[in-house]
C-alpha cells in the first residue's frame, strides 16, 4: 500500500516538473529572441550613426580641404595687401608729410594759447584800468577849469586890502584848498600811470616770446595749412590781440603827457596889495634941469 502510495506520489512530482521545466524555457526563448531583436535594433542604429558620422567626416575632409584653400587665397591677398599698404603709404608720406606737420602744429597752436591767455587777461585788466585813468584825467580836467575859471573871475592873483571884500578872499582862500586837493589827486594819478606802465612792461616781456612763436606760426599756418580753417582763425585773432596789446603803449604815452600838463598847472599865489597913495617927488634929469617929473610909489 505504502509502494504504492510513493509510486504515485512520485509520478505526480515527476509530472509537475516537466511541466513546469517546459513552460519557462519557452517565456526565456521568448525573452532571450527579444534580447536579440532588440540588440540588432541597436546594431542598425549603430550602422546608421556610423554612416552619418562617416558622412560628417567626409563633409569635414571636404570643408578642411575648401578651409585650406580659402586660407591659402586669404594669405596671398594678405600678403598682396601688405606690399599694397606698403607702396600706399610711402606714396601718401611723399604726398601728405605737409599735412601731417599741420597736425603738429595744430597742437602748437593749442598750447601757445593756453600759454598765452593768461597774460592775456592781464593785459586786459590793465586796459580797463587805462580806461578808468581816462576817466580821472577827464574829470580832473573839469576841476581844473572850474578851479581856474573861478580864480580868475574873483581876481584872486590881485586881491587888496580895503578893496576886495572879506568873503572874496575867503573863497580864494577856499580854492587855493582846492588846489591842493587837486595836487594830491595829480600825485596819486601819476603813480597809478606808473605802476600801470611797469606792470604793462612785465607782461609784455613775458609776451615777446610767444609773439615771436606766434608769427612764425601763422606763416607756415597761411602757407601750407589752410585747410585748418579753426586753428587759422585762432592765430589771426591771437594776432589781432598782439597789436592792441601793443597800442596800450600808447594809450599809457598820451597819459604821461596828460598827467605831465597837470604836473605844470600851477595856481598863482593870490598877491593881496596894498593901497597906493600917490606922492610928489622929484626927479634928476640931467637932459632937463628945472624941470619936474613925477613917479607914482606905493607908501612904505
Amino acid at each position: 500500500m505504502k509502494k504504492t502510495v510513493v509510486v504515485t506520489l512520485v509520478m505526480l512530482l515527476g509530472g509537475l516538473s516537466t511541466a513546469a521545466f517546459g513552460q519557462s524555457l519557452f517565456d526565456r526563448c521568448q525573452q532571450e529572441k527579444k534580447t536579440i531583436d532588440g540588440m540588432k535594433t541597436q546594431l542598425t542604429d549603430l550602422g546608421n550613426k556610423i554612416v552619418g558620422i562617416d558622412q560628417q567626416l567626409a563633409d569635414m575632409a571636404r570643408r578642411m580641404r575648401e578651409l585650406r584653400a580659402d586660407r591659402s587665397r586669404k594669405v596671398r591677398e594678405q600678403a598682396g595687401l601688405k606690399r599694397r599698404i606698403r607702396r600706399q603709404e610711402a606714396l601718401h608720406n611723399r604726398r601728405c608729410r605737409g599735412l601731417q606737420e599741420c597736425d603738429r602744429l595744430e597742437k602748437q597752436v593749442a598750447r601757445l594759447r593756453q600759454r598765452m591767455q593768461p597774460l592775456a587777461d592781464r593785459l586786459r585788466t590793465i586796459r580797463e584800468s587805462i580806461r578808468a585813468r581816462h576817466k580821472e584825467i577827464s574829470d580832473l580836467n573839469a576841476d581844473v577849469d572850474r578851479l581856474e575859471n573861478q580864480y580868475n573871475h574873483l581876481g584872486c592873483a590881485n586881491l587888496q586890502i580895503g578893496q576886495t571884500a572879506q568873503s572874496t578872499f575867503d573863497k580864494c582862500s577856499q580854492l587855493s584848498r582846492d588846489w591842493n586837493g587837486i595836487q594830491g589827486r595829480i600825485n596819486r594819478l601819476q603813480a597809478s600811470v606808473r605802476a600801470l606802465r611797469q606792470n604793462y612792461q612785465q607782461v609784455m616781456k613775458k609776451m615777446r616770446a610767444s609773439s615771436v612763436q606766434l608769427s612764425r606760426l601763422l606763416k607756415k599756418f597761411r602757407k601750407n595749412c589752410s585747410h585748418a580753417t579753426e586753428s587759422l582763425a585762432t592765430l589771426e585773432n591771437l594776432e589781432k590781440d598782439q597789436h592792441e596789446y601793443t597800442s596800450i603803449k600808447d594809450d599809457l604815452d598820451k597819459m604821461d603827457i596828460e598827467v605831465r600838463k597837470f604836473r605844470k598847472l600851477k595856481l598863482r599865489p593870490a598877491k593881496i596889495k596894498k593901497m597906493v597913495k600917490p606922492t610928489l617927488k622929484p626927479k634928476k634929469n640931467k637932459g632937463n634941469k628945472g624941470k619936474n617929473k613925477h613917479t607914482l610909489k606905493p607908501v612904505k
